[in-house]
């Protein structure tokens, strides 16, 4: 997974403290409108905190709340106030749950990861032009897309990036190439030109300047080239359903979250085609974590898909999910987009 924790955060130790439990929060950094500029704005959440990492964040870090913005020139939805640069490798642990392996999490998320596995790579292998046979995963964080496609005979070469720098290791322990990289040096790994298909999974809403990312990867694309990803939408049903428990507002990690529309526009800005946006089911992930975000709340701390009734509670949910493709929109959106011939 591509976040936004550099070089500099990842190695930045605070002078004067002790531990990692004295570390004392710098002040936020407000931002404007990553795509427009514009500074104006209005909330559309109330103030959240970091509830999944509440038992292993600093002290003073469990009390900070977080609020997203619409932006009133363009429609972006956006954190305003995040924390500072230096501190960001507090939110991002060896142990944050999207480095976590599928073989860790229980029998029913591992067949549904090898379920999805086997459909991405029916998409990757439609969609790889004949000048290429590289699959980049950008944001890989420990690589468990790559490991599954590599366990179902995917035959392109794949190459891993991603800001973390541990998590790389189990990708070159099974032999799959990795680079320890941002938008800014990837192409010192990776050749222009090169990438026939490039992938982003719950990427983008992490990115601190989405378009920046966007145009390097569209660099490192063959030309007819696609980037294919999913990304959290907040026009979806379910979170209008949730409001505030609604899960993929996560707090501060998430920093940017699209519509459809807006998602769009970013893409086309960047020099994309838009191929395809369109709801996918797996957006009954969200309502099974917003529901035990709202048992949790008031009673216990809440752990996410770490909880033992996330998978039964993902299966219950796929008819909603079904439901909210037809009528409305899902929490997740699969998209694709095309580098121009």
């Amino acid at each position: 997974m591509s976040h936004i924790v550099g070089n500099a955060a990842q190695e930045y130790v605070h002078a004067n403290v002790d531990s990692a439990s004295q570390r004392i929060p710098r002040p936020f950094v407000n931002v404007a409108c990553e795509f427009c500029g514009s500074s104006e704005s209005q909330f559309v959440t109330g103030p959240l905190t970091d509830d999944e990492l509440a038992d292993s964040l600093p002290p003073a870090f469990r009390s900070l709340t977080f609020r997203f913005v619409c932006c009133t020139a363009c429609g972006l939805v956006y954190m305003a106030n995040r924390v500072a640069f230096e501190d960001i490798d507090i939110y991002y642990p060896d142990d944050y749950m999207c480095f976590q392996s599928y073989d860790d999490r229980g029998f029913i998320m591992k067949r549904l990861a090898q379920t999805v596995a086997r459909r991405k790579l029916q998409q990757i292998k439609a969609l790889m032009p004949s000048t290429s046979n590289v699959l980049l995963d950008y944001g890989c964080g420990s690589g468990t897309w790559l490991a599954l496609l590599k366990d179902i005979g995917c035959p392109f070469r794949m190459i891993g990036t991603d800001v973390v720098a541990s998590p790389l290791n189990e990708l070159r322990s099974i032999g799959i190439e990795a680079h320890h990289c941002d938008e800014t040096t990837l192409l010192e790994h990776v050749r222009p030109g090169s990438a026939g298909v490039v992938h982003m999974f719950h990427v983008i809403e992490h990115l601190p300047n989405v378009t920046r990312v966007l145009r390097v990867i569209r660099e490192v694309l063959a030309p007819g080239g696609v980037l294919i990803g999913q990304t959290p939408n907040v026009s979806s049903f379910g979170r209008r359903f949730w409001g505030d428990l609604w899960n993929q507002w996560h707090s501060p990690q998430h920093l940017v979250l699209f519509s459809d529309k807006t998602l769009r526009r970013h893409a086309e800005s960047a020099g994309f085609e838009t191929v395809n946006i369109s709801s996918s089911i797996s957006g009954a992930t969200q309502w099974a974590n917003s529901a035990l975000r709202w048992w949790a709340r008031g009673r216990r701390p809440f752990h996410g898909i770490r909880e033992p009734m996330y998978p039964p509670l993902i299966l219950a949910a796929v008819p909603i999910a079904v439901l909210e493709s037809l009528f409305w929109r899902t929490c997740h959106m699969d998209f694709v987009f095309r580098k121009p011939a």
